[in-house]
């Protein structure tokens, strides 16, 4: 699916559910390079919890986000190149 839906979030928001919820009644789901907008609860219905907690635990990967965290969209998101440039500048000088 492409195109613009809605200026407004909560438009988008429930599009994009709709398109997660029909992709799962036909036994498909989405690739992870990309934002999703599931539940905590139903992604890893859909992406193996456990599987996913051995892997990170074989290869020590606890400290860092998980997948889920990585990729989830939990408000309206307007990427920029300069937001981006303040979120590194205050990691590296706040921590």
């Amino acid at each position: 699916m492409w195109g613009k839906i809605s200026d407004n979030f909560e438009d988008y928001l429930e599009a994009n559910r709709d398109l997660e919820k029909k992709v799962r009644q036909l036994g498909g789901r989405k690739v992870l390079y990309a934002h999703h907008y599931y539940p905590e609860d139903t992604f890893w219905e859909i992406y193996d919890q456990s599987d996913y907690q051995k892997l990170r635990e074989k290869y020590h990967a606890e400290v860092f986000p998980d997948i889920y965290e990585k990729t989830v969209v939990t408000e309206d998101y307007n990427p920029s190149i300069l937001a981006g440039f303040s979120h590194v500048f205050d990691k590296l000088l706040f921590g």
